[in-house]
């Protein structure tokens, strides 16, 4: 490796550690509390009961890895978000070591420099406290054995059992993987038909009847967001041009694959790549097809299209761009690493932003605990961290709003609804007592402050125009309210 290239590692290294540290400063956001709300049980009986009747979104696999953990080190932020970058650099380097024939060092080195820039890589793998560092692991493990399994003349019982193992993980993982996991059981059908070969399907079968159980729990939680969405299905632009943090990525490493067709010497050797690495060219073709399958059975509202589901989709777009990077001529690979870059500054300062907004955010939270007068939360955006960084002996007064009028009535009612259902069937698992049915309690608070949620309809719908009450926004996210 040139001294180009190992600046450029360790500068990559540096920013992976440097936001990490930024992200120790940052609170905690809904889905997490949630994590911590889930593992706060006194046995593990009890945490898997909660998931199998639909609690949460995911399967057990990383609730209850945080629970053995927090039995050793308690409830410590820094050890739980360690464990998420451990899992994922981990599953990098395990990676590496297992793939690097197919590129050359320098390759990987910029295919590193890329991910440590990537937004999706920062907030939702390397510090996040949701089961999505797990997920990377696992992927990464898995695409490594799958394509040294797909090379296997006659696989061992050995080898049937520790590839069985791994499918087995990632499904209690994330229900995504389910669907990822059937294109890949139809490509080994399909060559088991072909070659005769039935013993290799083996591990996809011992998989999902190991997965029975957990199917069982996917299902309540089908059930239970039955009808409703809590994040909008995007139109086909949107999808193309969503500012968000992963589609627009992959909108990008589509866009450089299609530049390196203008090429006639780049044509040439990506189709020798292909030709050559057939595994490869499954697992390209997998990682695209299943977002676009999904996208189109989510336009009824019957599955949730949330981005960061994807992310063995995320691993394809990584190994597109290195693909693509490999067969450049030379001298344009000096643009693509300079619009790297630039890309990755402007995510960077955006990042610094976002950190600074969080640190004051924290500051705002703690500070409540000087309040006597109750606070009504109009989200679960804002009850949970705010409950969580306050004073557990002071936080009585904080209430979260359930509101089915106030949801019935706004605009985005469809997402509105399914927040006050949702929620007001979490009550009954989470150990948390502060949610307030506001058709029963209206007549008793007299003063209170309202924490703004930007989707919600509480304060818009029951407070600003009712006579009988008088209110003063004090900021953007807080009002402060009287009852006459």
């Amino acid at each position: 490796m040139d001294k180009f290239h190992k600046i450029i590692l360790t500068i990559s290294i540096v920013i992976v550690v440097t936001q990490f540290i930024l992200g120790l400063f940052q609170p905690l956001w809904l889905d997490e509390v949630s994590t911590f709300f889930l593992v706060d049980v006194n046995t593990i009986g009890k945490l898997l009961q909660n998931l199998y009747v639909g609690v949460d979104t995911h399967p057990p696999l990383y609730f209850s890895l945080v629970f053995l953990l927090k039995v050793f080190s308690g409830e410590n932020l820094i050890v739980f978000k360690l464990l998420s970058l451990f899992l994922s650099l981990s599953g990098v380097v395990y990676f590496y070591f297992n793939m690097k024939k197919y590129f050359k060092q320098e390759t990987w080195v910029i295919l590193f420099f890329l991910l440590s820039l990537t937004p999706f890589f920062s907030h939702f793998l390397i510090r996040e406290i949701r089961p999505y560092s797990l997920y990377f692991c696992l992927a990464l493990f898995f695409i490594v054995h799958w394509q040294k399994y797909r090379k296997l003349e006659k696989p061992t019982i050995k080898n049937i059992f520790c590839f069985s193992i791994i499918i087995t993980l990632l499904l209690y993982t994330h229900y995504f993987t389910l669907i990822y996991l059937f294109g890949f059981f139809s490509i080994e059908f399909y060559y088991a038909i072909r070659e005769k070969r039935f013993v290799k399907i083996i591990p996809f079968f011992i998989s999902f009847v190991l997965f029975i159980p957990g199917m069982m729990g996917m299902h309540n939680q089908i059930n239970s967001v039955h009808g409703f969405v809590w994040q909008d299905v995007p139109s086909f632009l949107q999808l193309v041009f969503l500012p968000r943090f992963f589609f627009k990525f992959i909108s990008v490493i589509f866009l450089f694959f299609t530049f390196t067709f203008f090429f006639q010497s780049s044509r040439k050797t990506l189709y020798s790549f292909f030709k050559k690495n057939t595994e490869m060219t499954l697992i390209m073709l997998i990682t695209v097809i299943v977002p676009i399958v999904i996208y189109l059975f989510s336009q009824n509202h019957t599955v949730v299209f949330v981005e960061r589901y994807f992310v063995i989709s995320y691993i394809g777009c990584v190994l597109f761009f290195g693909i693509s990077y490999e067969v450049l001529p030379n001298k344009f690979k000096k643009i693509v690493f300079i619009f790297t870059f630039l890309f990755g500054t402007r995510q960077i300062y955006h990042y610094y932003n976002d950190v600074q907004f969080s640190i004051n955010k924290i500051h705002y939270y703690q500070n409540l605990n000087t309040l006597n007068t109750p606070i009504l939360c109009e989200g679960v955006l804002e009850f949970y961290p705010a409950y969580f960084y306050t004073n557990k002996d002071k936080s009585s007064n904080f209430f979260y709003v359930l509101d089915e009028e106030a949801a019935k009535n706004a605009s985005n009612s469809n997402k509105l609804q399914f927040d006050y259902y949702w929620n007001k069937n979490m009550k009954e698992y989470y150990t948390i007592p502060h949610f307030m049915e506001w058709e029963e309690n209206q007549d008793i608070i007299k003063k209170f402050y309202v924490f703004l949620n930007r989707k919600s309809n509480f304060f818009e719908y029951r407070i600003k125009n009712n006579p009988s009450y008088t209110w003063n926004k004090l900021d953007s996210n807080v009002v402060y309210v009287t009852r006459n």
